[in-house]
């Protein structure tokens, strides 16, 4: 009919320009081409328009009550019982429902492979038995299958399943293959695993199971979020007002047992606000000032400080007090000058008492003499003091005397000689008697050379 071709038993072109080719082949729209056993069967609205179908029951069982426009089915069973206009379904089953799969009803999907299946919308599935579908899913490789929104699978048995998830990394197992079933999550590698929200796997067995967590390298696993760091306590010393101390999520790059250092970090700012990485040289050099301020801090100490691995300082007996602590110490040597010192006499002056009375330090010991003269006229050279291994102190008096006069009432002795006043003197002069009597005078030697005195007796 109207330039319309069937060639085949039981084959029928009844679209405009349409040709149907093989037995029962039936080519119902316009420009519809229907190549193969039983192609376009059962497809029988006359507004299914412009499709190609090659293959047997490729886009067949379609019925007579959905308008289906534009599809290409190549392939055995090909776009079979789609319901939808604008889809490519490339490979045995592609797209079809003989593998029990329910009929594609969205438009714009390319499926390419045996029993491969992109039904989402606006998705693409390329290899055997992929299926994206999702809305504008995208599934490569073998088995992949991209089921949300947006989503991503690329690698044999690749999975991703979370909104806007991407999964790259096949295996021929499904287990070992890549699964991102988190919204938003991405894991790329063998056996990555993104299940949270917005993680990040990368890495063979790399596993981001916490929201906005990410796994970097193999066998890595992410960790929980803390939430705030408001302040630390070590050694009891707190620490606080750190930036950024509400922690939303972590960064793993392993995983209890199975560590890795992050080399290569360049110098972070360091400031209040700084939430920059800080690399080992930054750390070496604050460590080493304090190294210095405690090995320069021991030395000021002296004694036996010690600076312990764990930077600890210890000391003991400070000062020879016996304490441990610099307070106590300071405490011990305050009490022992408060305490003062006693003084004891081997006589007092009369009325005072002054044995073992204590002299402290904000009071005055007064040593002095009772006499009246110009200081001039006074010397120590017959007094001598000495302190003994007891600590006690002696003043003598030198057994010789040194002198230049000595008065006693009215008798002075100076070295002139003796002189008392009113009265006789002997000095280098002579003898004065100062008109006294001299009494008890021995019997002087009478003789021509004598020259001793005579009493009264013996002139009688």
């Amino acid at each position: 009919t109207n330039a319309s071709t069937a060639l085949g038993d039981g084959s029928k072109a009844t679209g405009l320009n349409a040709t149907a080719l093989g037995w029962n082949a039936n080519a119902a729209g316009r420009a519809d081409v229907f190549i193969g056993k039983q192609a376009g069967m059962n497809t029988g609205h006359a507004n299914n328009n412009s499709n190609i179908g090659i293959g047997e029951g490729a886009i067949s069982n379609v019925g007579n009550t959905v308008a289906v426009d534009n599809v290409i089915g190549i392939g055995t069973g090909a776009a079979k019982g789609i319901q939808a206009k604008h889809n490519i379904a490339l490979g045995a089953y592609a797209n079809g429902t003989d593998n029990g799969s329910a009929a594609v009803t969205t438009t714009n999907n390319v499926a390419i492979g045996e029993r491969t299946r992109a039904s989402g919308g606006n998705s693409l599935a390329i290899g055997n038995r992929t299926k994206a579908e999702g809305q504008a899913a995208i599934a490569l490789g073998v088995g992949a299958n991209a089921e949300a929104q947006n989503s991503f699978a690329a690698g044999q048995s690749a999975e991703a399943k979370g909104i806007g998830a991407i999964a790259i990394g096949g295996a021929p197992q499904a287990d070992n293959a890549a699964k991102a079933n988190g919204v938003q999550a991405v894991a790329i590698g063998r056996q990555a695993a993104a299940s949270g929200s917005n993680s990040l796997a990368l890495g063979k067995g790399a596993k981001a199971t916490h929201n906005n967590s990410v796994a970097l390298g193999a066998d890595s696993e992410s960790a929980a979020s803390f939430g705030a760091v408001g302040n630390v306590t070590v050694n009891n010393i707190t620490y606080g007002g750190f930036a950024a101390d509400n922690v939303a999520s972590t960064v793993s790059v392993g995983k209890s047992g199975s560590e890795r250092a992050i080399t290569n970090v360049g110098a972070g700012r360091i400031s209040a606000a700084s939430t920059d990485a800080i690399n080992g040289s930054q750390l070496y050099l604050t460590q080493n000032v304090i190294g210095n301020m405690g090995s320069s801090l021991k030395t000021i100490l002296g004694g036996n400080a010690a600076l312990g691995t764990d930077g600890k300082l210890t000391m003991t007996n400070i000062g020879g007090t016996g304490k441990n602590t610099i307070h106590e110490a300071i405490q011990a040597a305050n009490n022992n000058a408060n305490a003062g010192f006693k003084i004891a006499a081997n006589g007092d002056a009369s009325g005072i008492t002054a044995d073992n009375k204590t002299i402290k330090p904000d009071e005055t010991l007064t040593i002095k003499g009772t006499g009246t003269g110009a200081f001039s006229n006074y010397d120590s050279d017959n007094i001598q003091t000495q302190v003994s291994a007891d600590g006690t102190v002696t003043v003598g008096l030198k057994k010789d005397l040194t002198v230049n006069s000595v008065t006693a009432g009215d008798s002075k002795l100076d070295t002139n000689g003796l002189t008392i006043t009113g009265g006789p003197s002997v000095t280098k002069a002579g003898i004065d008697a100062g008109s006294k009597k001299i009494t008890n005078v021995a019997d002087g030697t009478i003789g021509a050379g004598s020259k001793d005195a005579i009493n009264g007796g013996q002139l009688h």
